[in-house]
């Protein structure tokens, strides 16, 4: 068979098909990535809103974020210290993408 062979219509259909089945199913791992990308933006804000400083306590904080469609729920967290000279803070979120969590501490110098 040559390359300058003719090929009848069913067979280009039937290569059309499969090509228009492969960037179907590319099309959706894609927006797969999209929905995941923007939940994890979603988580991301619903943990952005800092807890309060209040030496000698913990604060708790619940927040909702959403972007393109896509939502999140987080709780965090803030303990200071007595004397207002550091606090820890840490927190937990959760979106179609999985859950994501963040800590961290933080000391005040003189």
């Amino acid at each position: 068979m040559a390359g300058t062979d003719a090929v009848n219509v069913n067979q280009l259909n039937a290569v059309n098909n499969n090509l228009n089945s492969r960037i179907d199913s590319v099309n959706n791992r894609i927006d797969g990535v999209a929905k995941n990308a923007y939940a994890g933006v979603a988580s991301a804000m619903a943990l952005q809103m800092p807890a309060s400083y209040v030496p000698g306590k913990t604060v708790m904080r619940i927040g909702v974020g959403a972007f393109k469609g896509e939502g999140a729920v987080g709780i965090s967290f803030r303990r200071t210290s007595d004397n207002n000279a550091w606090s820890l803070s840490g927190g937990v979120a959760t979106s179609r993408a999985g859950v994501g969590a963040t800590i961290g501490a933080e000391w005040v110098f003189n």
